[in-house]
């Protein structure tokens, strides 16, 4: 699981959410898998779009599997869209209808149109450069 430190406050077990009164951001592949009595899950069909749904405040948490913590947390690496059309309020991957607006999210591997740039230094251009670098890690064995 992870929790953002700036947006909630340090979510350090399960039962932190539970007290409160958030919800746990899961991937609808391993929805049935999760046991959180008393929590409240919101599903999505990606892993971009479950850990956008912290920065969004649906959820105090998101559980991401070890590859995809080190690679897009830790790592910086990877990309994917969410869903932005007002009409769909699910915040897949994709929207509901084909022509609904959708975001892209590149954490990384984003170029400045300035290539002399780090992308670090041009948050126009590459607004979610390495955005999750300051997740944490929540290990309950709880």
């Amino acid at each position: 699981m992870m929790s953002s430190p700036a947006e909630v406050g340090l979510i350090t077990y399960y039962a932190d959410i539970i007290k409160k009164g958030g919800a746990m951001c899961v991937l609808e592949a391993i929805e049935d898998m999760v046991e959180t009595p008393g929590m409240t899950l919101e599903t999505f069909d990606d892993y971009i779009p479950a850990i956008e749904g912290m920065y969004d405040r649906r959820c105090l948490g998101t559980i991401v599997g070890k590859n995809e913590w080190r690679l897009m947390v830790k790592g910086g690496i990877g990309s994917g869209t969410v869903c932005v059309d007002e009409a769909d309020t699910r915040g897949h991957s994709s929207c509901a209808n084909p022509d609904g607006l959708t975001r892209k999210v590149q954490i990384g591997g984003c170029r400045c149109q300035d290539l002399a740039i780090n992308p670090a230094d041009c948050p126009k251009d590459c607004p979610d450069h390495l955005k999750y670098c300051s997740m944490l890690e929540v290990s309950d064995s709880d």
